[in-house]
């Protein structure tokens, strides 16, 4: 079985952020200088994810890019003392939002599903969430796998432990990049997600990451990833290596002196899923959604 894989479907690749924040909740740009910059960095479609409010930003310009009608919603404090953020999109314009800390996390993801959207719980580390409730949950997308502020902010933007622990347990979730930006400090450009749709309208978009159709990335490119029975390929952008994993499994590509990486062929082992990260010479991240595989051991 082999699921979440973008480069066994048709289509083309529309990057996109999915966490960002403006005036209408505690950001310092307005909604048309969150979307104008956004358009002029080459995005193909943005969520202003103001807290616990759906910003619609057809009231104030005339986007050019896709705009997805999103919120980050304030569901309490979770176990390790953070506030449980959870961010959600596809969501309509008209929604009443509960208000901050009204819902429990289970509550506010029911919401959120019962309006057919999608959601991933926020920067897991920097909220000190703890792996038990994230596996207690249910319904959620997937994590924010890096988010740019928490990263640049006291590097806390990094969830990969988080996202293996789902995956070994069974739990598809997907692991998003963005970039939670608040514009107050240079929280912005660092993380975005790379979608494989049929095509670039807004229900495309956001039925292909709901599928799973999409990597993560700060900066290196996947290009391709196909499984042919144990044997994984894998092709990018240069880089300095090309790793798969699963766990505690897994191999790895390095680039030998001058000459970067741009493919590697690896004899998987994995029993359960397995997953490719990237890293080039500036030291930036990309990973891809998980494939599960069954009988490849």
């Amino acid at each position: 079985m082999q699921e979440a894989n973008p480069y066994l479907t048709a289509g083309q690749w529309f990057k996109g952020n999915l966490h960002t924040h403006t005036t209408e909740s505690d950001g310092a740009c307005s909604p048309e200088q969150n979307i104008r910059w956004h358009e002029q960095h080459g995005y193909d479609f943005v969520s202003i994810t103001d807290h616990n409010r759906i910003t619609d930003p057809s009231q104030f310009c005339e986007p050019q890019l896709i705009t997805v009608p999103g919120t980050e919603l304030s569901l309490g404090v979770t176990k390790g003392g953070g506030p449980f953020h959870l961010v959600a999109f596809g969501l309509p314009t008209d929604l009443q939002v509960p208000p901050p800390n009204s819902l429990t996390p289970q509550e506010g993801i029911d919401l959120v599903a019962s309006e057919g959207a999608t959601c991933f719980a926020a920067h897991p580390h920097w909220s000190s969430m703890t792996m038990e409730e994230l596996d207690d949950l249910s319904g959620y997308d997937g994590i924010e796998v890096y988010n740019t502020g928490c990263d640049r902010e006291n590097r806390t933007g990094l969830a990969e432990p988080y996202w293996d622990d789902l995956l070994r347990r069974r739990r598809p979730a997907w692991g998003f990049a963005s970039d939670d930006s608040h514009w107050s400090t240079a929280d912005f450009g660092g993380g975005w997600i790379q979608v494989k749709a049929p095509e670039r309208s807004p229900e495309a978009i956001l039925g292909a990451i709901k599928s799973g159709h999409f990597y993560s990335t700060c900066g290196p490119e996947i290009k391709e990833v196909t499984l042919h029975g144990p044997t994984l390929h894998v092709r990018c952008s240069p880089v300095q290596a090309i790793y798969w994993s699963e766990g505690t499994r897994g191999g790895s590509v390095h680039a030998n002196g001058a000459e970067l990486c741009t493919d590697a062929e690896f004899e998987i082992e994995a029993r359960n899923y397995l997953r490719i990260q990237v890293v080039d010479a500036e030291q930036r991240w990309a990973w891809s959604n998980p494939i599960f595989v069954e009988g490849c051991t």
